[in-house]
């Protein structure tokens, strides 16, 4: 996340909200859904860190191309015990 190359495609310094817009985009290749971005907004408004949210994105199923039936994925437990899937 610090790299030149993140930079060129994130910019520098993005807002929250732009930041989540652009996850959207370039690791997802779509626009956000309300309540996907309001989720990841909130996340980030609590305290997640900005690489951890890439993480998500980077492992869900929509952009691994994973399949979920039959499938049970677990990807991450924030303090508080709520479960992010």
């Amino acid at each position: 996340m610090h790299s030149e190359e993140f930079a060129d495609i994130y910019g520098h310094d993005l807002p929250d909200d732009e930041f989540i817009d652009a996850l959207y985009h370039n690791v997802l290749g779509r626009e956000s859904d309300e309540a996907g971005y309001n989720f990841w907004l909130g996340q980030l408004v609590s305290g997640i860190a900005r690489y951890e949210v890439l993480e998500f994105f980077a492992n869900s199923l929509e952009n691994t191309g994973g399949e979920t039936e039959g499938d049970v994925e677990i990807t991450g437990v924030i303090d508080s015990g709520e479960t992010i899937l």
